[in-house]
């Protein structure tokens, strides 16, 4: 069969039957690249088909032709010159598998070393020179990696050491030693049996570097600011260094103003052909920019995403199918909650696991007893100091409620999304978890070998579609815009089909069924009467009714509570102006109301008295020994 290469680069916009099968997943974005005229370094592709024969094939006069493409686009000479050029070598299947790592700086050799170090420094053209050969020695012969070689901290004498180990073995020629490489990826990737029906292509691309001579950058930006949704695009970069962290690196505003407007326009692109938002790797080698590599932003928050979709929606890009089958429904309860903000979680401790029993985020103190939490409370008032804790415990009950309500959050280990404290923390807005993992004491939780003590800081970060997250400190978060909230907008979009489904919203008080209805909710599916008690100023009311055996004085209490009732349902009704309500008449389970602890049984009694009771109607006892 004849023998197939296909070449690309920024101005070589067009190849035909671009698709997976063909050119691998990689190969293909690279090409779709090529189409856009967005400025990736210029490379050749061997598709699948010829890449499975490849082996049994004489590939010199192939290569030689696709690297002599790549020299007339890149103004350098391969295997010689003043200006040496450098390639690496990547393997594209077409689905998404683990396979060999690429091999960079390949035509760095004895003829180049000398112009590469004029340009960049002895220590740099060493140190690729390195890698180069660290890199062959480990993928592809038999030879064990000497520790001295690999403990050498000098790379001119480790390289010295790889290339007398490797004589005979690997080429000298460049031209010969792309054979080589190609011949022996081909021979990895097909020795596994499982790789024998998936295609893979291969390609072979200019290296491009960040530190090769004046006016040589390198870094990595978002298309547009993660957190916010902001289109202004944000990210970092190095000068005259191979790698820079964020870290370490400059804010990427303060780059010439030719390249920021550049980047501006690649990340338009880009955005608008993907539909999404994406993580750009960039080298600027002796002041031409090269695009690297593009990622999806999985740190993405669902406020970047919404505004993203809704900016394509108002340009005409996208339509209100597309927008609507790409939100996962439950994304949008991050809409309504604080956020935590992804640039700043990088640099702390955390754990995920657990059941996300409520969604949102929170910083706080952390108390693992109502009592205790109230008493930092009202301490932190009078002291004019943080008041924002939140409520740990293995499993709350009714008067844990009040602590719920003044916390941040609540986490407890024991049942599931519908126990005691995450049904409390949804009704009022509050986010939770319940973590199994966690043990508890009477002055500290353990998560994963990590001991919180009681009044450290902790940040709670949960959302419905991934595992829920502890941070050990105080993660900077995004507070919700619930006046102008991007889910209004998006709302007005998924109104458009109210014909084809009827939305209610689960609301236990005014302010739940008003926000339900502005958003768009047709009624209330559900309110549970149970709730309207858990307040602190009704809790031991409705407490009397369970425990008093005077039937006169029950009598006298249920109406104290049906007063509250109606004021709850008039309120009700009014902020939903005539749409249905479903109520639920009293669900009580009792054992969440009944007085757990030795605290709470004295705050009922000092409660009761105060309402004029005698003495406690019951000894009440503690009914479960946790």
């Amino acid at each position: 069969m004849p023998l197939r290469l296909y070449t690309f680069s920024k101005n070589n916009s067009h190849v035909p039957d671009n698709t997976s099968d063909k050119f691998g997943i990689r190969g293909s974005l690279l090409l779709k690249l090529s189409e856009l005229e967005l400025p990736i370094a210029p490379g050749f592709i061997i598709d699948a088909e010829t890449f499975r024969n490849i082996h049994n094939e004489d590939i010199i006069s192939l290569i030689k032709e696709g690297v002599s493409f790549i020299e007339k686009i890149s103004y350098k000479d391969y295997n010689q010159g003043s200006v040496p050029l450098t390639l690496k070598i990547v393997l594209s299947p077409s689905i998404d598998i683990e396979v060999l790592s690429s091999i960079h700086n390949i035509g760095i050799n004895q003829n180049t070393l000398e112009a590469f170090s004029s340009i960049g420094g002895a220590d740099f053209a060493y140190g690729e020179y390195r890698y180069l050969l660290q890199s062959v020695v480990h993928h592809f012969t038999d030879l064990a990696e000497n520790p001295e070689v690999k403990q050498e901290k000098n790379d001119q004498t480790a390289c010295e050491k790889y290339l007398a180990a490797l004589d005979g073995l690997f080429p000298k020629d460049g031209y010969e030693q792309i054979a080589f490489l190609l011949k022996k990826y081909h021979e990895r990737y097909f020795s596994d049996s499982l790789n024998q029906n998936i295609p893979c292509a291969v390609f072979v691309q200019m290296m491009v570097y960040g530190k090769f001579g004046n006016n040589s950058y390198n870094g990595e930006y978002f298309t547009r600011d993660i957190n916010t949704g902001d289109n202004t695009i944000n990210g970092f970069f190095g000068v005259g260094e191979m790698f820079t962290d964020r870290k370490h690196g400059k804010d990427l505003s303060k780059i010439d103003a030719v390249y920021y407007d550049e980047f501006k326009r690649i990340g338009h692109i880009i955005e608008r052909h993907f539909i999404d938002v994406k993580y750009i790797r960039f080298t600027i080698e002796r002041g031409v920019l090269w695009i690297v590599s593009i990622f999806n932003a999985d740190q993405i928050s669902t406020r970047s995403q919404v505004k993203m979709l809704l900016d394509m929606h108002r340009e005409g890009v996208i339509d209100d199918n597309y927008i609507v089958s790409k939100i996962v429904p439950n994304q949008l309860n991050d809409l309504l909650h604080s956020s935590v903000d992804e640039d700043s979680k990088a640099d702390f401790k955390s754990v995920t696991g657990g059941i996300a029993g409520s969604p949102g985020a929170c910083i706080g103190r952390v108390y693992f007893s109502t009592k205790k939490l109230m008493d930092a409370y009202r301490d932190s008032l009078a002291r004019g100091e943080d008041s924002r804790f939140i409520l740990a415990m293995a499993a709350t009950y009714a008067g844990d409620v009040q602590a719920i309500e003044i916390g941040q959050g609540v986490i407890s280990s024991e049942g599931g999304f519908a126990s005691h404290a995450p049904v409390v923390a949804r009704s009022i807005g509050k986010p939770a978890i319940v973590n199994s993992d966690i043990e508890f004491t009477d002055t500290s939780m353990v998560i994963n070998e990590v001991t919180v003590k009681e009044g450290e800081y902790i940040t709670m970060e949960v959302n419905n579609y991934s595992d829920p997250v502890i941070y050990f400190g105080q993660v900077k978060l995004q507070s919700p815009d619930l006046e102008n909230n991007l889910i209004f907008d998006l709302m007005k979009i998924i109104n458009k089909y109210v014909d084809k489904f009827y939305v209610r919203a689960n609301a236990d008080n005014q302010k739940e069924a008003a926000l339900a209805k502005k958003l768009g909710a047709r009624g209330v599916g559900l309110c549970r009467t149970e709730h309207m008690f858990f307040n602190e100023n009704r809790i031991n009311i409705f407490r009397e009714v369970l425990l008093t055996e005077d039937g006169e004085k029950i009598q006298k209490v249920l109406n104290e509570l049906k007063k509250f009732q109606v004021d709850d349902f008039v309120d009700l009704f009014e902020a939903m102006e005539g749409l249905p309500i479903t109520i639920r008449l009293l669900d009580a389970p009792l054992h969440e109301f009944i007085p757990q602890t030795i605290e709470q049984r004295e705050l009922f009694n000092q409660s009761y008295v105060k309402r004029g009771g005698k003495h406690n109607p019951l000894e009440i006892k503690i009914i479960f020994d946790r």
